[in-house]
């Protein structure tokens, strides 16, 4: 499934949008999503597909249970 563009919605609220999915680094590791957020969205952050705890593809919308780890550029 494409989640690219889907809204990533925490305990409390929206958090951002999906910019892109990367697998794991090595076969059998879990991957992440890439999420968007803040102003302009400048603000990048990591989120585990283990953190995700429901994906509701008819709203395009995506619920985890943590905001991830930050980016730093």
């Amino acid at each position: 499934m494409r989640t690219q563009g889907f809204v990533v919605e925490t305990p409390a609220g929206d958090f951002g949008t999906v910019e892109t999915f990367r697998p794991g680094a090595r076969p059998g590791t879990p991957g992440f999503l890439l999420v968007r957020g803040g102003w302009f969205g400048r603000r990048r952050r990591m989120v585990s597909v283990l953190d995700i705890s429901a994906v509701l593809p008819s709203e395009r919308r995506i619920r985890v249970r943590s905001t991830g780890m930050e980016i730093k550029a």
